[in-house]
């Protein structure tokens, strides 16, 4: 038995029958909600229902839809947001359509072709709700048949073929990029290809002739476009409006090879007023070789560690190792009970790492803030050290009436390089306190959806507070204190980069393991 997507609880759109105008919208990021997602497309248009797709679990997928009041609204988020940045992820946004009507069209493909192919991710858009599908023509109407629950549209089988490893099949994609991308697929299923027969490879691009418009509107055709750029900037062989092969809709985006140089310059160098068609001012750029254009976006590509993971094993005693010489079992076994709590709280993608916030176990008993933020001033820059708390039991108290110390506190700094020097110097040096029982120092873990609603909080209490913005000083001494501190940050970053890049050899031989910024 396959298993089923849950959707997060929410009423039906009022207007259920009109689903022209439902986007679906993959490779979300996990960390993603219905609210973030209704915020980043409601200026788009009204929007009656947001969904996001999840596993009998409750994990997030990737996946979810957007269900607009106007087709043209619809559109519109397509051609600003698809391919665009949406909480670090690029993300790919399409029209929906109704499973059944996908597996129609790729039963009559496989009866054509006959062709039996390794396993792919088809670009297909599979429509949820159990509602009937209104659709442009009496005759696809009468074909689907109306399901009965909204297992009938999705299993956990298909909306991992659909949303996780999809293959985005462009105007331009050819059999041979087909081919590559199925190379790492298993063997075990089958389905069909997305193209309905073999394309040549056009040379049109090398000619300096193809001119690619975007910001195309959706109701322009071929005739029309051609007509048009015609008119004002000479003859053309042809002009093709990029079209979806599975949706039928305009992509908003359109291709026009001219019969000779001057008009293609002609193009490029027009004003928005002579690009204006159907109140759309288009975009033209000249066409790229596809090869080219892959390896521009190879080039493009960084990879970002937006949680400072590589911070985590900054510090970190491994058994063996010079570091390890003279570490109590007590102290180690202790390192290695927290080592397995970060993997673990790690796997939650709210998670990450503080860059400017360390956090230091094996403290004495009566241990205060003051004398801990003395200990590590003596070891980084005066006034580095912004706050320190020293974690108490709040429930009981020693004789004088002072919450017991848990013996681990937190300590912050103004900048990065700070904590990382004082890291370096405190973790596990039996100088400290004794060497039985030496810090074991790290970065601070937190959790951003909590920061997040702290930093609300904040902003709730300022709002609300009168008195505030009589006490906010003057936007001139406000923008040259901000620019003497960006002006200092910059000379700190520029001074601090060695220490980040140390070698092992110059540190203390208890340092343990030093982490490598990812870049």
């Amino acid at each position: 038995m396959k298993d089923k997507i849950f959707f997060a609880k929410n009423k039906a759109p009022k207007n259920a029958n009109n689903r022209r105008g439902r986007l679906i919208i993959r490779n979300l990021p996990f960390t993603t909600d219905e609210e973030q997602l209704k915020e980043h497309f409601s200026k788009f248009g009204e929007i009656n229902d947001v969904k996001l797709l999840r596993k009998p679990d409750g994990k997030l997928i990737g996946c979810g839809f957007v269900q607009f009041i106007v087709k043209q609204n619809a559109a519109k988020a397509i051609a600003h947001t698809s391919g665009k940045d949406f909480g670090g992820r690029s993300i790919v946004v399409d029209w929906a359509i109704p499973k059944n009507k996908y597996e129609t069209i790729h039963t009559n493909k496989e009866k054509e072709e006959n062709i039996s192919v390794k396993e792919e991710n088809v670009e297909a858009v599979i429509e949820e709700d159990k509602t009937e599908i209104k659709e442009d023509s009496s005759d696809d109407q009468n074909n689907l048949e109306k399901p009965k629950t909204v297992e009938d549209y999705l299993t956990l089988e298909t909306i991992k073929d659909e949303c996780e490893n999809f293959v985005d099949f462009e105007t331009k994609d050819n059999e041979n990029d087909i081919k590559r991308k199925r190379e790492n697929n298993d063997d075990d299923e089958s389905v069909i290809s997305a193209t309905n027969k073999k394309r040549f490879k056009s040379h049109d691009v090398k000619e300096g002739l193809t001119v690619f418009f975007k910001n195309v509107s959706f109701s322009v055709n071929n005739d029309e476009l051609k007509r048009f750029v015609k008119e004002r900037f000479g003859p053309v062989y042809y002009a093709l409006v990029c079209v979806d092969r599975l949706t039928e809709h305009s992509k908003g985006t359109a291709f026009v090879k001219f019969r000779d140089s001057s008009s293609v310059e002609a193009c490029m160098s027009s004003s928005p007023e002579d690009l204006t068609l159907n109140g759309s001012t288009m975009e033209p750029q000249m066409a790229i070789d596809k090869e080219v254009l892959d390896k521009n976006k190879d080039d493009k590509v960084i990879h970002k560690d937006n949680r400072n993971l590589y911070l985590i094993k900054e510090g970190v005693i491994i058994a063996g190792t010079a570091a390890a010489n003279g570490v109590s079992v007590h102290d180690m076994n202790k390192r290695l009970e927290l080592e397995q709590w970060k993997s673990q709280v790690l796997k939650n993608l709210n998670m990450f790492v503080a860059r400017n916030r360390l956090i230091i176990h094996n403290l004495p008993a009566n241990m205060d803030n003051k004398t801990l933020k003395e200990l590590f001033t003596k070891h980084t820059r005066p006034n580095a050290v912004l706050k320190v708390v020293v974690m108490r039991n709040l429930k009981k108290v020693d004789p004088n009436g002072v919450p017991i110390s848990k013996e681990y506190a937190f300590v912050t700094f103004k900048q990065h390089e700070d904590a990382l020097k004082a890291l370096r110097s405190i973790n596990n040096n039996p100088n400290i306190f004794n060497s039985n029982k030496r810090p074991i120092v790290a970065f601070s873990i937190e959790n951003r959806l909590v920061l997040q609603a702290r930093q609300r909080r904040i902003e709730k209490s300022k709002t609300s507070n009168p008195l505030f913005n009589k006490q906010q000083p003057s936007t001139s001494s406000t923008e040259n204190k901000n620019k003497k501190f960006n002006t200092e940050n910059n000379n700190k970053n520029n001074r601090s980069t060695a220490l980040s890049r140390k070698k092992t050899a110059e540190l203390p031989e208890y340092t343990g393991i030093t982490a490598k910024e990812v870049k």
